[in-house]
């Protein structure tokens, strides 16, 4: 289901990687890369649905899951989402995995 973006006109496509479960960007060369700053942007609702075409031709082949349309905002030369739900899934897993956790008890 393509979930529709606000208003925005700067938009980057996301996903998951089938392999891992991470989420992914487009990248202007078709590649999906964990760093939004790689991803494709389009500055246009039409620009953006040609996006996330692309996108969902990679989902038929099995490359993601559930491609939809983020907006994105320019922060120096940086990419970053402007939704919060798009910042945590940038930022990684919002729990400590059990591995983790018994690390983290050592050094404390």
């Amino acid at each position: 289901m393509m979930k529709k973006p606000r208003s925005a006109t700067t938009l980057a496509v996301t996903g998951n990687d089938t392999r891992n479960g991470r989420a992914v960007f487009r990248t202007p060369t078709g590649a999906w890369s964990q760093d939004v700053s790689e991803a494709e942007v389009a500055e246009s609702k039409e620009a953006g649905e040609n996006l996330l075409a692309r996108a969902e031709a990679d989902a038929r082949q099995t490359i993601v899951v559930d491609p939809y349309l983020i907006e994105v905002a320019a922060e120096g030369d940086r990419l970053v989402p402007t939704r919060l739900r798009e910042l945590i899934r940038v930022s990684g897993p919002t729990i400590v995995e059990i591995g983790d956790a018994a690390a983290l008890s050592r050094a404390a």
